[in-house]
């Protein structure tokens, strides 16, 4: 249980990227006999990989010295890249997902 505290996923983006990486390395060791289509688990691996990398980059934090302290506060500001990878992600989700639904 302590394991999955050190993980900190309090927010979904993290767990999408956890999972994105565990189908990833799971789909490169062991050969999944259920399906028959490989690359369409590939392709959501990769996306859920994008998406939570993208989410990652997009929570920013901003500390200033206020009072003798330091105060934190979270900033959310998409640039460029991250919503390129946020569009790129879902895409691949959906159209993966989509080919994986219609194969089985």
């Amino acid at each position: 249980m302590r394991l999955l505290e050190n993980l900190k996923l309090a927010r979904w983006y993290r767990i999408a990227l956890y999972l994105g990486s565990a189908m990833i390395s799971a789909l490169l060791y062991f050969k999944i006999e259920f399906i028959t289509e490989q690359k369409h688990i590939l392709g959501i691996g990769i996306g859920m990989l994008l998406t939570g990398i993208a989410y990652v980059m997009y929570e920013k934090y901003s500390s200033k010295m206020a009072y003798d302290d330091i105060v934190s506060t979270k900033i959310s500001q998409n640039d460029f890249l991250s919503l390129l990878l946020i569009i790129l992600g879902i895409g691949l989700i959906e159209l993966f997902g989509l080919k994986l639904i219609l194969s089985i």
